[in-house]
Order: structure tokens, then sequence, then C-alpha cells
């Protein structure tokens, strides 16, 4: 079975959506706290991707967000 290029692109257009914001987010803090220590700028750089990560994630596939936090938390 064949997919076209451009139903591959479709199915990754969310992936690509949310990195694309989470790099605009990490960029202007980096911009913004150009002044503070590199060890804090990196810690919150870190908080921040993967908070507009988890954030993204929800807002826009639900059911992938409980699916994987689903498996994070089982026992």
């Amino acid at each position: 079975m064949e997919e076209s290029f451009a139903s591959i692109i479709r199915s990754l257009a969310s992936c690509i959506t949310g990195s694309l914001i989470m790099v605009m987010a990490i960029y202007a803090w980096q911009y913004m706290s150009a002044s503070l220590s590199p060890v804090l700028r990196l810690a919150v750089s870190v908080i921040l991707g993967a908070s507009v990560c988890v954030a993204f994630l929800w807002l826009t596939r639900k059911e992938l967000f409980y699916e994987i936090r689903g498996l994070i938390t089982r026992r």
C-alpha cells in the first residue's frame, strides 16, 4: 500500500506545528533572558519546552494526551 507524500505530510502537520510553537517559545525566552545565568536559562528552557509540548498536545489531541498519560502513570 503506497501513501502519497501529501497524506504523509498531513499526518505530521500537528507534530510540525507543535515543534514550531515550542521553538518560538524557547527562542523568545532565550532572547528575553540573555542577561541571566546560562544554567538558569537552560533549566527554564527545558521546562518551558516540555510545558508547551504538553499543552499543545492536550489542546489539539486530547485522546492521545490521555493515552500517553496512562502509559506513563501505569504501574
